[in-house]
């Protein structure tokens, strides 16, 4: 979370003995996330006249540090740290500026039309819908800079009392530009003064900014170099750099980055680096040269023993599966080779053995690869009719049984075979053509008579299609674009002819960005209706079929009507999301606060603004119903100080370390979930047959028994699906609808056809359900 607390630059500010304002107390939480600020505990989020009668029990905790407010359950509290002593202080800098303390108050930002980038002065205009000629000019500028953030106020202009405003709002730091901060300080700063050039050194220590800090202490012991103490600091800001650099390099090869983290490594800076961190990064270069050298030994070593078969027709059959795991050998799948590589050298292997060994943990995975060459290569061609299977499509019923019986025909065909080759295949569906920068657009059929759906996509650095990435599916708010939802979350495409690799936090953790056109053009709110619903999931299936997305690691998310979107059809879908993520959505409608039970099921991140409106009051039972409560829901609420209806990038790097912890509950041991719309009709194994929906929400309750048993229990018939994550098919089992055994359970087995159709319609190759029941 960007955490300041780290020892080292308490030492370095130590070093530097400038007084600053305290550092905030730190509490951590179950998900292992830490949040800094000023902590205090509530018993209520709901204000007003309307606000119930609050309980006694303090079950909020409330965060503030400065930029916005944190509410999280008090229950998901792990613990708390107090401030560190003061060596630690964090610094902060008044920036002289005629704010205005007399005028209209600005109580709600409405919609903003404009805002001028900041100049040297720290000064902006920001425009605004509002006031009696529709749009409202407000001078503003920075009176305060600290390592988190800066204060913004309305300044005092030339004009009469009436048209000035008094407002005070919080930004991020991070958010000013570099050069904007750096020609700010200069002018705060007398540049003869040491100390107070020293000031700006810990400025930028305490934001994490180690070459900026660096650069400027080099400039002060240049000027001044009776201060040789300085020296030893410089060296320890260089250690600091070259740690967060090393932390990045790690953040790149998690992401299956390893082009950019060797280049970060062949570049890595040696001046004044103390040695273990060195030993480090050759420790890495070298672990990636072997790496290189092994997939390199591999692909030499499999096409000599293909090329001496000496049977041509078993050669002829091996050849194109030598090819494409050459084609496809990277750092990422060495791991499939694991079982190959320890029988490479074995003398006592055959070649015929040792090349089933290398495609059969090729097809399944290290651990399943096998000796016997001829079940392998029959693996093989299963693995191909698989694929032709999930290019078919839903009319195509006699295409897709004649593909079922060919794999049946298969000898060592098997449905854990079939489950195993699914989750190691590349997708299934051909990509357009596409620029080197990996963005794409594609389209899905809508509901009838409505257009197809048009979706685009942005794929990490070096993506690798035999990986697993989490995936975003980000929803534009009214007068916004999909495309911009890319932005915000990847950044912006560099222009054309420069590196066109985008440089946002999506990118550096190596995140697919989806964002569908869920809305119709000039949509003004969310409508809760069937097509913009079937416009998000049918995206997310037919991505699924398109790229390698962990199903586990899906989120999805939205601004404005797009959260709002994202906010319900969460709820409505529980099973399918690693988390929400709903940016300064509006008031919730009645379908939100209907669905508020599922909440239980799946993390929620809500990111608003304190000036936007009332929506903050108006949501605020909502949130209360989530966070206060004896067991409560997995809920963050985000307020940023003095703002309205805005992006808020400045969250997003908290946003990727909260996703970062979660996964999707695939298989809960129980769950008992509301609907009442038709076309809210799946949970987890459980899916509704043609209900009508009922005047009140309907009630979903199953649990997992403890004797290898499920039991559920709606208003309505149900097909019960079924997999390993939830019974066991080698033990008997039973599975109850409504309080009655459902007949077949007993003889009921895996199904080839099961596994194919459902990994085809869902595009989950992850998580297929084996069998079912109707």
């Amino acid at each position: 979370m960007g955490n300041l607390s780290r020892p080292v630059h308490f030492a370095l500010a130590a070093a530097l003995a400038i007084q600053a304002t305290a550092r905030s107390d730190t509490i951590t939480m179950n998900d292992g996330r830490h949040i800094d600020g000023t902590v205090s505990q509530l018993n209520t989020m709901q204000v007003g006249a309307g606000a119930p009668a609050a309980p006694a029990t303090k079950l909020i905790v409330m965060v503030t540090d400065g930029l916005r407010r944190y509410y999280v359950p008090a229950r998901l509290v792990r613990g708390a740290d107090p401030a560190p002593p003061d060596g630690s202080r964090l610094e902060e800098f008044n920036v002289p500026q005629p704010a205005a303390t007399a005028g209209q108050h600005i109580g709600g930002v409405g919609a903003i039309v404009g805002i001028t980038p900041w100049d040297d002065f720290g000064r902006r205009k920001f425009t605004m819908l509002g006031g009696p000629t529709g749009q409202i000019d407000i001078l503003q500028g920075i009176t305060k800079i600290t390592p988190v953030y800066c204060v913004v106020e309305a300044l005092q202009t030339k004009s009469n009392a009436a048209q000035t405003y008094v407002w005070e709002m919080r930004i991020a730091a991070s958010s000013i530009p570099r050069e904007t901060l750096a020609a700010i300080l200069e002018r705060l700063v007398d540049k003869t003064n040491v100390d107070q050039r020293l000031k700006v050194v810990k400025l930028f220590l305490q934001q994490q900014r180690f070459r900026d800090a660096e650069n400027e202490l080099s400039r002060i012991i240049k000027e001044f170099p009776d201060r040789a103490n300085l020296r030893a600091v410089a060296k320890e800001i260089k250690q600091s750099f070259a740690g967060q650099l090393l932390d990045e390099i790690e953040t790149r090869t998690a992401a299956g980055q390893y082009g950019v983290a060797r280049y970060m490594l062949d570049n890595f800076p040696s001046d004044d680096v103390g040695g273990q961190i060195l030993q480090r990064v050759r420790a890495k270069i070298e672990e990636h040269d072997e790496q290189r050298e092994r997939g390199e030994t591999i692909v030499k070593q499999l096409a000599a023993l293909a090329a001496g078969l000496p049977d041509s027709a078993l050669r002829e059959k091996v050849e194109p599966l030598v090819k494409e795991i050459t084609a496809d050998m990277r750092i990422g799948t060495l791991d499939r080779m694991a079982t190959y590589r320890r029988f490479a050298d074995d003398p006592k292997s055959t070649p015929e053995q040792k090349l089933s060994l290398a495609i059969s943990g090729w097809l399944l995975g290290a651990n399943e690869a096998s000796e016997n060459l001829v079940s392998t290569l029959a693996q093989a061609e299963t693995r191909d009719l698989i694929v032709d299977y999930l290019r078919t499509n839903s009319n195509e019923k006699v295409k897709q049984d004649d593909i079922i019986g060919k794999i049946k025909k298969q000898e060592f065909r098997t449905p854990k075979l079939i489950a195993a080759l699914l989750g190691k295949m590349k997708p299934s569906r051909d990509l357009p053509t596409v620029d080197e920068d990996g963005f794409y657009q594609l389209s899905v059929p809508s509901v009838a008579t409505e257009s197809d759906v048009a979706y685009f996509v942005q794929l990490p650095p070096e993506y690798d299609p035999h990986g697993s990435y989490p995936c975003v599916i980000s929803l534009n708010g009214a007068g916004s674009t999909p495309q911009a939802q890319i932005e915000w979350w990847a950044g912006a495409a560099a222009p054309a002819g420069e590196n066109r690799l985008r440089m946002g936090q999506a990118s550096r953790h190596g995140y697919i960005i989806v964002a569908p056109t869920w809305s119709k053009p000039h949509q003004k709110q969310f409508e809760s209706s069937a097509r913009e619903h079937h416009a998000v999931l049918s995206v997310l299936r037919d991505a699924c079929r398109h790229f390698a997305i962990d199903t586990d690691r899906v989120f999805v998310s939205g601004h404005d009507m797009g959260a709002a979107a994202a906010w319900e059809i969460g709820l409505a879908h529980p099973d399918l999301w690693a988390g929400v993520i709903p940016i300064v959505p509006p008031s919730a409608n009645v379908m939100i606060r209907k669905y508020s039970p599922n909440a239980e099921f799946v993390p929620l991140y809500f990111v608003g603004g304190e000036k936007d409106g009332d929506t903050m009051i108006k949501n605020s039972s909502e949130f209360d119903d989530y966070i206060n409560r004896t067991k409560p829901y997995d809920a963050t609420i985000v307020e940023f100080l003095g703002r309205g209806h805005e992006h808020f990038s400045d969250e997003i790097i908290r946003i990727f370390d909260w996703m970062g912890r979660k996964r999707r509950n695939y298989a809960p041991r129980e769950f008992h979930v509301v609907t009442q719309r038709e076309t809210d009709s799946f949970f987890w194994w459980v899916e509704l047959q043609s209900f009508q929906p009922p005047p009140r929400p309907m009630q979903i309750e199953s649990r997992l028994t403890a004797n290898n048993g499920i039991s559920v229990s709606c208003g309505a018939k149900a097909t019960v699906l079924l997999s390993p994550d939830v019974v066991d098919f080698s033990r008997p089992f039973t599975v109850t609808l409504n309080g009655r055994p459902l007949r077949g359970a007993a003889r009921l087995q895996p199904d080839i056809a099961v596994i194919l159709e459902d990994s085809r319609s869902r595009g989950e190759r992850k998580h297929p359900f084996w069998a079912k029941l109707e």
